[in-house]
């Protein structure tokens, strides 16, 4: 926001704090979260029958056969509920406060904290120091595949920049805009470009620089229109099936990334 000088020098993160109000698409998101998980709207779609699966005892969706890599892994003594708790939430404090350490490079802050979590592990006499290791290269191994499709998301991003469709799109549409619609139609336009790219940043950096002026001139709230443009980001990154919010939360709960896409996509698309 400083640099497209749309905030004063450190004025930037205040400026930020102003729009959370009307991020509108995280605020229904948070909400349809809630309202699902107490079962006031239940579940809908495709989620429906995959719920029905998993309630039957059937968890692994259909046409999905994933190794159980990790399920090998178990502690060689049992621990008290502190210590578990302990164990649990060390590893999450580091890695947070080594990748601050090292300027925040998280590969730096990621490695740190494997070295010293393993060593924790093995003193304490939970793990092997082979168990650890193992277990580390077959995590390297699940995350091979939503990687790799991360890759070609920047692959295709970057076409995207060298052939100017983001400006080309925005600059299109720019000289029908008033001041009531404009915000509107730039969420539903960054929202469709986040969409067909999965890139939740980058496009952003092209955009702000001709959405901001434009928004100025026309006298639009400028929080409403980072609210808008952040709510464009949230829901295309939700709704791709390539993105890596979608990659990782399809890796997470065990099923492909096209499985999770279409239980997702009603509900993204009701916020």
């Amino acid at each position: 926001l400083e640099e497209n000088n749309v905030a004063g020098d450190g004025a930037g993160l205040g400026l930020y704090i102003s729009a959370i109000p009307y991020m509108a698409y995280a605020w229904f998101a948070l909400i349809i979260v809630f309202l699902v998980a107490t079962g006031i709207f239940g579940n809908w779609g495709p989620m429906k029958k995959a719920e029905k699966r998993a309630q039957a005892g059937n968890p692994v969706p259909e046409a999905f056969v994933e190794e159980q890599l990790i399920s090998n892994v178990k502690a060689k003594r049992k621990l008290s509920f502190k210590a578990n708790i302990l164990n649990f939430a060390f590893p999450m404090i580091l890695l947070i406060v080594s990748t601050i350490y090292f300027e925040i490079d998280l590969l730096r802050g990621a490695l740190l904290t494997c070295f010293v979590t393993v060593l924790v592990y093995w003193v304490q006499g939970i793990l092997s120091f082979e168990t650890q290791v193992e277990a580390i290269f077959k995590g390297f191994k699940v995350m091979l595949y939503p990687l790799s499709t991360v890759i070609g998301g920047f692959f295709l991003k970057a076409i995207n920049d060298e052939l100017g469709m983001t400006m080309y799109v925005i600059e299109s549409i720019t000289p029908y805009m008033t001041i009531i619609i404009f915000p509107a139609v730039i969420f539903a336009v960054m929202a469709f470009l986040t969409f067909a790219t999965s890139s939740s940043w980058g496009l952003y950096v092209l955009a702000m620089p001709i959405v901001f002026p434009i928004s100025m001139a026309l006298g639009v709230s400028t929080p409403l229109m980072i609210g808008a443009l952040l709510s464009a980001s949230s829901f295309g990154s939700h709704a791709c099936f390539f993105s890596d919010s979608s990659l990782l939360a399809a890796q997470g709960a065990g099923c492909s990334p096209m499985q999770h896409a279409f239980t997702q996509f009603p509900y993204a698309m009701l916020g």
